[in-house]
C-alpha cells in the first residue's frame, strides 16, 4: 500500500545531481517534527524502528548511537540511547506513527521551529495518530488541557471516527 520509502514528497522531482528531491512550496510546505519518549526508561528501552507514513510514504526512523561505552560497565544492557527521532514533516497532513516497540507512556511531538518563517502558526497544523496494539486509558493534552474525545458524550478514551486535519485541537 505504500508507493516509497522516506518522508512524504508527492509532487516533488528527484534531481540526481544532487541525490535528493527538491519540493517547490507548491508541492508541500517542510518542517522538523521531533518525536521523544517522555518516560523514565527512555534511555535503556528501545523503540525503534519508528514508522510514520503519509500520502502511500512511510519513514522508518531509526535509533541513535550508545551513549556509554560498552567496557564501562560491560554489555549491550548497559548503553544509554536517546529515545528522540527527528523527521521531515510536510505541514497541513495527516501522518501515522507506529512504534515496533512498547508505546511510550509519555509521549511528546514538537515542530521545534515551526514552519520557518512567520506565518500563523495556528494554520499549521499536522495531524499524527499513533497507533496503539493494547487498549489502554490515553489522555491527550494540548497546551496543558486536557483535550475531550471527538464525540460529544463519549465516556471512552477512543474515538469511533478518525480525525481530519480540519478538527480543532
Amino acid at each position: 500500500a505504500y508507493s516509497g520509502y522516506g518522508t512524504y514528497r508527492q509532487g516533488c522531482n528527484f534531481i540526481s545531481a544532487w541525490n535528493a528531491w527538491n519540493c517547490t512550496a507548491s508541492s508541500m510546505i517542510p518542517a522538523r517534527l521531533t518525536i521523544e519518549s517522555m518516560d523514565r526508561d527512555s534511555l535503556h528501552r528501545s523503540l525503534v524502528p519508528v514508522g510514520l507514513a503519509s500520502g502511500g510514504f512511510v519513514d522508518l526512523l531509526g535509533g541513535g548511537w550508545g551513549h556509554v561505552e560498552t567496557k564501562v560497565c560491560g554489555g549491550y544492557n548497559c548503553l544509554m540511547r536517546l529515545s528522540t527521532y527527528h523527521t521531515t514533516v510536510a505541514i497541513n497532513r495527516s501522518y501515522d506513527l507506529a512504534f515496533t516497540g512498547t508505546n511510550p507512556k509519555g509521549l511528546r511531538l514538537m515542530l521545534p521551529f515551526g514552519i520557518g518563517d512567520d506565518t500563523d502558526l495556528l494554520a499549521a497544523r499536522l495531524l499524527v495518530s499513533i497507533f496503539y496494539s493494547n487498549p489502554e486509558k490515553l489522555e491527550v493534552y494540548y497546551r496543558e488541557q486536557l483535550v475531550p474525545p471527538l464525540e460529544e458524550g463519549n465516556t471512552y478514551n477512543f474515538s469511533m471516527r478518525k480525525p481530519t486535519i480540519d478538527d480543532g485541537c
